[in-house]
């Protein structure tokens, strides 16, 4: 009696499970891991980032257009600034967010925007094994097939010419370079706040910069007391 209440309900829960994804889920991972859509909808994202899309080497050199080598030189440099922190999901994910904004076609900018902002997680992880061309693949950015770009009476882009695309490693490595790709509250809160400088020994005038800056603050601190009283 035991055995058959327990098959009853085996052949119940799998009824149920084949019911809760798609009928093409039946397919494996084959079709799960096409894209993130495709294998959230699965219930696969795990499987497709940690055994499927993190070794991915077919779609390194496919698609060679202006806009995916610039998807992929965006996400690359971006990576390179935020190396050092970059088991923090949250830096990659601000960090993306902000590479997004680079591409010159809003149509492109809103590709990259939306898959950070609904995959973050698997975003973050494929990024820390340096897998570009996968991830511009999944946001649809780049094609399965070798792409041919007609010709354009514009003057084209020269990949890399905004010194701005070059990512966070630019951008922060130094106040004016933030200040010209409006990055400074980027730079600030996710990068120099996070950074540790190696001091040189008897260099007086970091340490007259130093003191500087800490009597400028304990001026403005003391003038928050008077306000605040």
């Amino acid at each position: 009696m035991a055995k058959a209440v327990l098959v009853t309900y085996l052949i119940a829960y799998f009824i149920t499970l084949s019911f809760a994804y798609k009928q093409e889920c039946a397919v494996g991972p084959e079709y799960w891991c096409k894209s993130f859509e495709t294998a959230q909808d699965c219930g696969a994202l795990h499987h497709c980032t940690d055994t499927v899309w993190r070794y991915d080497e077919k779609h390194t050199k496919i698609d060679s257009s202006t806009t995916c080598e610039w998807c992929q030189k965006i996400l690359e440099n971006t990576h390179k600034g935020i190396q050092h922190l970059a088991n923090n999901e949250d830096l990659i994910k601000s960090s993306l967010l902000n590479g997004c904004k680079l591409f010159p076609l809003q149509s492109v900018s809103s590709k990259c925007t939306h898959t950070v902002e609904n995959y973050g997680t698997p975003v973050a992880s494929l990024m820390k094994h340096k897998r570009y061309a996968t991830l511009c693949h999944l946001m649809s950015i780049c094609s399965d097939e070798p792409v041919t770009e007609p010709p354009s009476t514009e003057k084209p882009i020269i990949l890399g010419q905004n010194r701005c695309t070059w990512g966070p490693s630019y951008w922060c490595s130094s106040l004016s370079n933030s200040r010209e790709c409006s990055s400074i509250d980027h730079c600030s809160n996710k990068i120099w706040s996070q950074q540790s400088i190696e001091k040189k020994p008897n260099d007086n005038i970091c340490q007259y910069c130093e003191f500087t800056i800490q009597k400028l603050r304990n001026i403005i601190d003391d003038e928050k007391t008077e306000v605040c009283s």
